[in-house]
């Protein structure tokens, strides 16, 4: 139609993560008018994290991510999902990080803190964070280049150190066998 569909009196919308998030954005776009609390139930499967923070951006009533079995984006993408007290979601779902893509330390701590499934961040191309950050991390992902760490990474990431001042020797070279 080319008129404004108006959705005002809908309470709750249904359906894949994708499915309500080109709602919430037609929405924003002023082509549909959808209730400002409207709720949301996302269907069980993968869900994009970035249609799980356009929801959240177009309303102001709770998202049931429940059904989620993995929750997937860039490492910001998901750890704001995460960290959203709008989406509520259980600790049963993987999560696959963007090829070619960067994180903070801190953004993989909270992902895998939030799961009790495995995080594949073997797309991770650099990590930033404290060395402390860092060493977490790396103490979660025990054996590099191999599936079943609470982490996974590949071998052939970049790491930046955010630490000033003074830091031990042994402790960057330490890092650096890791």
């Amino acid at each position: 139609t080319t008129k404004v569909v108006d959705a005002s009196l809908v309470t709750t919308l249904t359906g894949t993560a994708a499915a309500i998030a080109a709602a919430a954005t037609l929405d924003a776009n002023g082509t549909t008018t959808l209730k400002a609390d409207f709720g949301a139930t996302v269907d069980e499967g993968a869900v994009a994290a970035s249609d799980l923070n356009t929801i959240s951006g177009r309303t102001t009533a709770t998202i049931d991510a429940t059904a989620a079995t993995a929750i997937n984006g860039t490492a910001t993408q998901v750890s704001d999902a995460l960290a959203d007290t709008q989406i509520n979601h259980d600790a049963d779902f993987t999560v696959t990080l963007t090829n070619n893509s960067t994180a903070t330390a801190a953004e993989l701590i909270a992902i895998n803190a939030a799961t009790n499934q495995p995080v594949t961040a073997t797309g991770v191309t650099a990590i930033t964070g404290s060395i402390s950050d860092v060493n977490t991390v790396l103490s979660a992902e025990a054996n590099q280049d191999t599936p079943g760490d609470a982490i996974d990474l590949d071998a052939d990431f970049t790491v930046t150190i955010t630490d000033t001042g003074s830091v031990a020797a042994t402790t960057l070279t330490t890092l650096d066998t890791d």
